[in-house]
Formats: C-alpha cells, structure tokens, sequence
C-alpha cells in the first residue's frame, strides 16, 4: 500500500487534547486514509491505486498487508509526522514522494511506513490505536442538493478574516451560510458582540 502527503496532512484537523482515544490518530485503509475531530471529517481516497505504478521500487520486509488494513488501522498523529518529515520532493521520480506500507512482524499491533531515495531507506515503526474508528461512512451526507465549486484560498481568505473578528458567538465562532444555486455566490453572515452585522460574499468558480 502506498500513501502521499495529501493522505497524511489530514492529521492537521484533529484534537492533540481528545480523550476518546481513538480520535487522536488517522485511520489508514488499503485504499484511503481518514482524519475527525468529531466536528469535522476528512477522507482522501486512492481512486486509482498507486500500486500500479511501474515505478516502485524494491523494498525490504514488504508483506502482503491487505488483510491488515482492509478494516483499517488506527495510526497516532506522532508517527504521521515523522512519516511526512521524511518525504522528499522528487522531480525526476515522483513515486519516491510517496511512503510505503511495510510490516517487519508478524504482529497486527505495529505499523511500519517506509520512504526511500533508491540508495536508503528510512522506516517508521509504531504502535497502532487498538480502539474502534468511528462508522463514519454513515455520516457523510449524500453528493446531492446544490453543487457550488469554490475557490479555496477565495473561502479561507474571507474564514480568517472573520475568525479575528470580536464575534458575538466568541465560544463557536459561528456563522452562517446561505447558498441558493449553484451560479450564484454563497453568502456568509455574522455579527459582532458590538452588534455589527458582517456579510461576506463568495463568488463560484465558472465550470
């Protein structure tokens, strides 16, 4: 199984101080990763897999891991860093941007990622979360309703702005968002604990 840093940064969203245990680390598929706070959710999923990559190099201790992480494991957030420390851009061989599923024991609690530059290879061993990830397939609402396309770095220009503002709701930080078709632009509204009320508009991308 081979993962990139998109299916490693998600680890950003979750909570350092979580008591559930088993929010404190990304659960890692055969074929997908996934990252929740409890309040939000990410999943990034391999659609094609990279393993079809003629490219990949020969590694030492790969085993077939499929039965491992067909239910998933959960791996802890100290073990993604160090993991996506040790990813290199590499131009001339993308492949080797990418980290490797490996396992040295016969032993489902540990978990073992590999990054190479074809001359070293660079392992990281851990410990897996033994606690049950949340069904979180039941909670992603269906891809139905109005579709609106954004531009990310236009929606978090406009979020951190707000975000500094003295907002009503200092505990949530709330607003609200109205969307009425996809070729219109989105409105955000708020206010301040001044009463001021704030209005921010998002324009969609043309498709």
């Amino acid at each position: 199984m081979i993962y990139n840093k998109n299916n490693l940064i998600i680890q950003n969203i979750i909570n350092k101080n979580e008591a559930r245990t088993e929010l404190t680390g990304i659960l890692v598929k055969k074929d997908r990763t996934v990252a929740t706070d409890s309040f939000c959710l990410i999943e990034v999923k391999n659609v094609k897999p990279l393993a079809e990559n003629k490219d990949i190099p020969a590694l030492q201790g790969v085993k077939n891991l499929t039965s491992m992480v067909k239910q998933g494991q959960i791996v802890p957030t100290a073990t993604i860093k160090k993991v996506l420390g040790n990813l290199k851009e590499n131009k001339d061989l993308p492949i080797l941007e990418n980290c490797f599923l490996t396992h040295t024991k016969n032993d489902k609690t540990q978990i073992q990622f590999t990054t190479t530059d074809l001359k070293n290879e660079n392992n990281v061993l851990s410990k897996t979360i033994d606690e049950k990830f949340p069904d979180y397939e039941k909670i992603i609402p269906p891809e139905r309703g109005i579709k609106i396309t954004l531009d990310l770095k236009i929606l978090k220009k406009v979020i951190d702005v707000l975000n500094k503002m003295d907002l009503a709701d200092i505990n949530n930080n709330s607003a609200e968002i109205f969307i009425t078709n996809s070729n219109k632009p989105i409105l955000i509204k708020t206010k301040t604990k001044q009463e001021q009320e704030v209005r921010a508009v998002i324009m969609p991308i043309r498709q």
